[in-house]
């Protein structure tokens, strides 16, 4: 199974510190990739 989060930031303001919460992946076994741009 793969599925995958878009976050994207519309204001003016560069935020750091961000923090995604995935409730469908407690408990679960598998990779998790993240990447920035």
């Amino acid at each position: 199974m793969t599925y995958s989060f878009r976050v994207t930031n519309t204001g003016s303001t560069t935020l750091t510190n961000i923090t995604l919460e995935d409730v469908l992946l407690e408990g679960a076994n598998g990779t998790l990739r993240r990447s920035y741009r």
